[in-house]
């Protein structure tokens, strides 16, 4: 992604090494790659915020404000501050 954005940001210097065929095949390259990065990153949202087993089926609790899953008497985050301090 680098390279080719490089290539297709000094056109310049690109085309005056490289005949104008490097620079379709570059554009064509950099589009794809842009592409797939974009369905990665909607892929990975959508499992980690909809199909996590962790949180899949929705919490209702950011519509009514109570969440029936039990807490084990602990504050929400109370987990990853005793990891954090080495305990």
């Amino acid at each position: 992604m680098a390279l080719t954005g490089a290539v297709l940001w000094f056109n310049n210097w690109t085309l005056s090494m490289l005949p104008k065929v490097w620079m379709d095949v570059m554009r064509s390259i950099h589009y794809y790659e842009a592409v797939l990065a974009t369905a990665a990153i909607v892929i990975w949202h959508m499992y980690t915020v909809i199909f996590d087993p962790d949180v899949y089926p929705m919490d209702p609790g950011w519509l009514t404000g109570y969440s029936p899953r039990p807490t084990n008497g602990e504050p929400h985050g109370a987990d990853h501050e005793s990891t954090r301090s080495g305990d």
